[in-house]
């Protein structure tokens, strides 16, 4: 069996690493990991990250195989202090890609690194696919691919005029190179986006000696809330919370854990013994909440349970002090080129009638994850969305698939063969975005992969999937 993963970040390589490990003894398997940007291992989120931006999850939880945690500590010696701290992504793309280089040198029989991009992937009359790449490079030919292709592509911002995307004074990707490089230093930046990015490029503009003023622009003006110094000893949920989640309807949940939330010392422990019962309750929840709980609930669950490192949270608090960083509750109607440069804009506050306008010489885009397929330029996604075989959710937020992730296509049935493994799997499961949930879905894809190895078949499936398996 030959299996080709599409896509070397945190995801592919990941997925890589635990399944040649489970079938390091099996001659007739060989495994393709397809790299297509910077360092493999390290994808967007670590491999263009800059020294200032930190982890969101303590270094001692930080491994990147689910049935080792401690790896990452372990491999760089941490002492206790730094365990239990925020550390750069920078060293953390750096472990990633000695897991990776590590593990092709030691199985080259198994796991070939290759570098370029998947134009297009089609299936062939024998049930295997052909993947074509760029550059004329020769087709590869596989008998699974897994989709390991990260985040999609940031889509224009809603009323930005289209002479305003070829401007300098409007930054739709932060974490392309040289992207900050022309904010003024004594300028006016608005940030479309409120949450962990916004963070990172108030980091990056501070760490350049820029001393402008700097706005935040999101629907409700909220902001992440930040972790302890020191990890909270583990909770139980009380038991009207898991009352309420076995009720398969948001309001309920969401009044159980408010009233949990006041009697407790500290909410976060609530909110992370949360965790393993996230997506058990998405997935019993009918369209209709699944809409309620991301009209109402979304942003607020994300703020609380989407941490800031408290070292960056200080930072921001200092700013909004300073009064160099201000946030606004607003919606925005229009921005487009000012005549004598930079942008106008022109927005709505939350509970107005009115709308305003005002000057910014740049406006940055940090909207966070994009997850629209029915929309994405991706050229590889977009293609497979066009012929059938990847379908995203109704809610936009991202790309279906079965227990067993594979792709669901446009028939409405799982494609033999084809899976995704990555952000857009917050369509069906939600809460399965970061490294904790993310290597646990690697290890059991893995699984069920091997087994597929040893008997080629794609009846079988997952035995319990991430949510099960990360109790």
């Amino acid at each position: 069996m030959k299996i080709a993963i599409v896509g070397a970040g945190f995801s592919g390589s990941t997925l890589a690493i635990e399944l040649v490990q489970k079938i390091a003894q099996d001659t007739s398997f060989s495994l393709i990991l397809l790299n297509d940007q910077g360092q493999p291992g390290t994808g967007i989120a670590y491999g263009q990250a800059r020294p200032e931006h930190l982890l969101n999850v303590r270094a001692a939880d930080m491994g990147a195989c689910a049935d080792n945690k401690a790896d990452f500590a372990e491999a760089l010696a941490l002492d206790e202090a730094e365990r239990r701290g925020f550390l750069p992504r920078l060293r953390y793309g750096d472990y990633l890609h000695r897991r990776i280089a590590e593990t092709v040198s030691r199985y080259p029989q198994h796991l070939s690194l290759v570098s370029g991009a998947a134009r297009s992937i089609t299936r062939t009359a024998q049930g295997g696919f052909v993947i074509q790449r760029a550059d004329n490079a020769p087709p590869l030919h596989c008998d699974v691919v897994v989709l390991a292709t990260g985040a999609l592509p940031p889509l224009p911002l809603t009323g930005v005029a289209p002479a305003l995307l070829q401007s300098p004074a409007y930054i739709a990707s932060p974490w392309q190179d040289g992207a900050l490089d022309h904010v003024p230093a004594t300028g006016r930046v608005l940030i479309v986006g409120a949450g962990l990015t916004m963070a990172d490029i108030v980091l990056s503009l501070h760490q350049r000696g820029f001393h402008g003023t700097i706005t935040t622009l999101s629907r409700r003006g909220l902001a992440p809330l930040a972790h302890t110094e020191q990890p909270a000893a583990p909770v139980t949920l009380p038991e009207d919370v898991r009352a309420a989640l076995a009720h398969a309807r948001v309001r309920p949940l969401a009044h159980a854990l408010i009233r949990a939330a006041r009697k407790a010392n500290d909410w976060r422990p609530l909110i992370d013994a949360m965790r393993p019962h996230t997506q058990d309750f998405w997935q019993s929840l009918d369209a209709s909440e699944r809409a309620r709980f991301i009209r109402h609930l979304a942003p607020y669950w994300d703020i609380h349970r989407h941490r800031l490192a408290p070292g960056v949270d200080a930072h921001l608090h200092h700013a909004r002090q300073q009064g160099c960083l201000q946030s606004l509750a607003a919606r925005l109607v229009e921005a487009h080129p000012a005549p004598c440069g930079g942008v106008d804009v022109r927005f709505q506050a939350r509970g107005q009638q009115t709308q305003q306008t005002a000057h910014f010489d740049v406006l940055i885009r940090a909207t966070g994850l994009e997850t629209q397929l029915a929309r994405t330029p991706h050229p590889l996604l977009a293609q497979l969305r066009d012929d059938g075989l990847v379908q995203g959710d109704a809610l936009g937020l991202g790309l279906r698939v079965d227990a067993q992730l594979r792709t669901i296509g446009r028939d409405g049935k799982a494609v033999a063969g084809l899976y995704y493994l990555g952000p857009l799997l917050r369509a069906d499961f939600w809460e399965l975005i970061a490294v904790p949930d993310l290597r646990v879905a690697a290890r059991d894809l893995a699984r069920h992969l091997a087994e597929r190895a040893d008997k080629p078949s794609d009846d079988g499936g997952l035995s319990q999937h991430t949510s099960a398996a990360s109790r």
